[in-house]
C-alpha cells in the first residue's frame, strides 16, 4: 500500500519554493500550495513563510487519496497530477487513462474512490500505468496552452513534469 510520507518528497521537488509569476493563475504559491488553498485550510500568514507542517497537512487532507493503490510509484504520480491539476481534474485524467489504455469502463467523475482504486490496481504493469499517466498529463498541458496562449511560458516545465516518473520513491 502506498504511503503519503514516501510520495511527498517527489511533490515538493516538483513544486519548489515560493513563486508569484504574473501569468500564474494561482497567484502567490509556495511548495505548490496556492494562497487560496492555504487560506481555505486556515493558514493566514505570508505565503513565503508557510511552515512545512502546514504544507504537509494541506497535502494530506486536501490531495492524498491513494493509500490503497498497490504501487507506490503510481500513487505518487497520481498525487503529483492532483497537486498540479487539482484533485478532481487529476483524478479525471487518471480515470480517462484507465479507460483508454486499460479498458476500465470507469465513470469519469473526478472521485478517487474504490472503483478507481481497484481499476488502478488491476492495471499492469506499473511502468505502463506510469507512461499512460504521463501521456494524459502531457496532452492536458498542451490543451491548456492551446486554449490560453499566455500559459505558453510554463509549457516546457509542465512537459518535463509530465515526463518525470517516480522510480523507487
Amino acid at each position: 500500500m502506498a504511503r503519503f510520507e514516501i510520495s511527498l518528497p517527489f511533490i515538493l521537488a516538483n513544486e519548489g519554493g515560493y513563486v508569484n509569476h504574473p501569468n500564474d493563475r494561482g497567484g502567490p504559491t509556495n511548495f505548490g500550495i496556492t494562497q487560496k488553498t492555504a487560506r481555505a485550510h486556515g493558514y493566514a500568514g505570508d505565503m513565503r513563510a508557510i511552515p512545512m507542517p502546514v504544507v504537509e497537512k494541506i497535502y494530506r487532507e486536501g490531495f492524498w487519496r491513494f493509500c490503497n493503490v498497490n504501487s507506490q510509484e503510481v500513487a505518487t504520480k497520481i498525487f503529483d497530477m492532483c497537486v498540479n491539476f487539482g484533485l478532481s481534474a487529476g483524478t479525471r485524467l487518471a480515470q480517462r487513462m484507465l479507460n483508454i489504455y486499460h479498458g476500465a469502463g470507469l465513470e469519469v467523475d473526478g472521485k478517487f474512490g474504490p472503483l478507481t482504486t481497484a481499476a488502478m490496481n488491476r492495471a499492469a504493469p506499473p511502468e505502463a500505468v506510469l507512461k499512460g499517466l504521463a501521456s494524459v498529463s502531457e496532452a492536458r498541458y498542451r490543451d491548456i496552452v492551446f486554449k490560453d496562449p499566455s500559459q505558453q511560458v510554463f509549457l516546457r516545465g509542465w512537459l518535463n513534469r509530465a515526463a518525470k516518473l517516480p522510480t523507487q520513491v
